[in-house]
């Protein structure tokens, strides 16, 4: 028909002047109706192309009019949230406003942490997820950062775009009740995601309250930020003051430790140069004392020495063969308990060696020997090695004073005894577990204790049996101990 009638309009193939008088009638009404045809295509196609463009202005309407028809509801629910009293209390209204919103059963809240990078389960409303196993979601995290938009579980199943990730996305959803997943970012980066579990009308969140959800995403985000910022500051704050209390504690034990000595040592100096001694005492008596009370501050500063050297890591571990059971000897000679205590050694001979710095080793023992004769004033002390392992492990018991179970997670801090103030019963910095936990740690082990207020204590160390960080001119013996 369209070659025909272009034939007709452009003297083609059929030849008009040639034609009867009736064709020519016939060609001019044949004429006349394919223009009619021409005309009424025309105006079809401006109709349709009128109709597209007004469909196009129609939908960018009614997106920008539900736009603005939700404005005054996310405007309302900020306003409400910022009247929340802090920061952790309004993460946990948003959780449960959205789960309200969305009519959904359970929503909870995974962040990052800022000092770690590790992701972790901070919040949940209506129901605590199966199991918060971060590493097996870090992939699905990963392709959430890269594309930052609301997510539903129907939408991995179904769409080609999540297709390399549908497993871990599934793993995930299954993990935290996740039906609709929500990203929250803080420039390009994703700080926060909230899940939103089953709703009420089966998979599907109600459309306007995904387009609130999205609305307050940026403002969720922020807020999301604020709350973390506020706890790091909070932690830092703890830190601060446990440090202030830790100071002022230094302050005091030391206040005892070094002027009781000083004062004796003036105070015997002062009695031995007037040459009146009283009756019965001797100058060798006076003499001892002096050297007692000497020993005694050089012993302070000594272990305020040692804590320096482990806090800063300025020391360097000479790490030798140690016969362990020399050295756990050649202590129980030097140590002096109470008369009223028997000091008990239990060293099996096959069990003697380890690895490490002989004198650091000794420095850590005996300090558990010298705080073990210091709170025992009756009973026994016992010293024993076992096997744990690849192990060996130092025990120390005494029939002491014991140490109360609020106060053993603190002992290993430093500057702690069990009775502080003024008024305590034992002297002492309070230095020694400090030291004995670095210095064996230090080596790779561990320190432990089990203690009963008035029955006693039980310190534990473990020792290296194998030099495992220790480079082969290193392994020589140890011949002084």
């Amino acid at each position: 028909m369209a070659t025909f009638l272009l034939d007709i309009f452009f003297g083609g193939s059929v030849n008009i002047l040639g034609l009867s008088a009736q064709a020519s009638s016939l060609a001019t009404a044949t004429y006349g109706a394919s223009m009619v045809v021409v005309g009424l295509l025309l105006v079809s196609s401006a109709v349709i192309v009128r109709w597209k463009r007004l469909r196009e202005f129609g939908l960018k309407l009614f997106s920008h009019t539900k736009k603005n028809s939700i404005t005054p509801v996310v405007n309302r629910c900020i306003a409400q949230l910022m009247d929340e009293p802090s920061a952790r209390r309004r993460v946990v209204s948003i959780l449960e406003r959205l789960s309200s919103m969305s009519h959904t059963a359970d929503a909870s809240l995974i962040s990052r942490d800022a000092a770690s990078g590790r992701w972790e389960l901070q919040h949940c409303v209506g129901g605590r997820p199966m199991s918060c196993q971060m590493e097996l979601s870090e992939q699905f995290l990963e392709w959430l950062q890269k594309n930052p938009r609301m997510i539903s579980r129907r939408l991995l199943v179904e769409d080609g775009r999540c297709a390399g990730v549908k497993g871990p996305g599934l793993q995930y959803c299954v993990q935290f009740h996740a039906n609709w997943i929500v990203p929250l970012m803080m420039g390009q980066k994703l700080i926060a995601v909230i899940n939103l579990g089953h709703t009420e009308e089966g998979d599907l969140v109600p459309p306007e309250a995904a387009s609130i959800i999205d609305r307050l995403r940026p403002f969720i985000a922020l807020c999301i930020h604020d709350a973390q910022l506020q706890e790091r500051m909070e932690t830092q704050q703890e830190q601060l003051d446990n440090q202030h209390k830790l100071k002022s504690q230094l302050l005091s034990n030391l206040s005892h430790e070094l002027r009781t000595p000083v004062h004796s040592i003036i105070g015997l100096s002062d009695v031995l140069k007037e040459g009146q001694l009283p009756e019965g005492a001797t100058v060798e008596q006076y003499a001892n004392m002096v050297g007692d009370a000497g020993r005694r501050l050089m012993g302070t500063l000594s272990t305020m020495i040692d804590l320096a050297k482990l806090e800063t890591n300025n020391i360097t571990l000479d790490v030798r063969r140690v016969n362990l059971n020399n050295v756990i000897r050649k202590l129980a000679m030097e140590a002096h308990p109470d008369p009223r205590v028997k000091l008990d050694v239990r060293l099996p001979e096959e069990l003697g060696y380890v690895y490490g710095d002989a004198q650091w080793i000794e420095v850590a023992i005996g300090q558990l020997i010298s705080n073990a004769t210091k709170f025992t004033t009756q009973g026994e002390i016992v010293l024993d090695v076992k096997r744990s392992g690849e192990m060996l492990k130092v025990g120390v018991h005494d029939t002491g004073v014991g140490i109360p179970k609020e106060r053993l997670p603190d002992i290993f801090e430093g500057f702690v005894q069990a009775s502080e103030g003024v008024g305590r019963t034992f002297e002492g910095s309070g230095l020694g577990l400090a030291i004995t936990r670095k210095i064996v740690e230090l080596h790779g082990g561990r320190v432990a204790v089990d203690s009963t207020p008035g029955k006693g204590s039980h310190f534990y160390v473990t020792l290296p049996l194998k030099p495992t960080r220790v480079q082969a001119r290193e392994l020589r013996p140890c011949v002084n101990h």
